[in-house]
């Protein structure tokens, strides 16, 4: 390379410097973050070693029987709310939760003993299929077949039974020979 000017190379550290930023704002949105993900890695790397079949230290094997601290994110929103946090309004639902249920969907309720499961009805759909399940679903699906008179409910009688038996048998007879021959062909 020839030049006539003075020439720098200098390393470009844009890309970290966006990742070191993208880690921050986790941080700021979630405190103690980078410390539960320290503790899940050195926690994932004791049981690791613990399968290879080596001995732990006392200080390791209380790591392994620590319990992990859940908080959900609905309290953690409540305790930001409470202390006036936050960035003024609330955080918009992940996906999935908190948004509202799509039409016809089962309208979302406490959990409890009293929570009732409101289902779609078949007149808010216009596909067939769906239509014809959830008319299906609506209905009380009990099958009840009635005998005609006291002739169509009977009983086998022993013989009946003995004959059914002998018959079962038999077959069963057959069956075993034909594989015993197949046994002794194949040998």
């Amino acid at each position: 390379m020839y030049c006539s000017e003075t020439l720098a190379l200098i390393k470009d550290t844009d890309k970290e410097d966006r990742e070191k930023a993208l880690k921050a704002s986790w941080e700021a949105e979630e405190p103690g973050r980078a410390e539960k993900a320290q503790i899940s890695r050195r926690k994932f790397a004791i049981r690791k070693k613990q399968k290879a079949g080596e001995e732990l230290t006392e200080e390791e094997l209380e790591v392994l029987n620590e319990k992990r601290e859940r908080v959900r994110k609905k309290d953690q929103e409540e305790v930001v709310a409470a202390k006036g946090g936050g960035k003024g309004a609330k955080a918009p639902p992940a996906k999935g939760k908190g948004a509202p249920p799509a039409k016809g969907a089962p309208a979302p309720e406490e959990e409890g003993e009293g929570a009732k499961v409101v289902f779609p009805e078949a007149k808010d759909h216009f596909n067939d299929d769906i239509t014809q399940f959830l008319e299906h679903f609506s209905s009380s699906r009990q099958i009840t077949l009635e005998a005609n008179s006291k002739a169509a409910a009977r009983k086998r009688d022993d013989e009946e039974k003995a004959k059914i038996l002998d018959q079962f048998e038999a077959e069963k007879g057959s069956e075993v020979e034909k594989f015993n021959q197949i046994g002794q062909e194949r040998e």
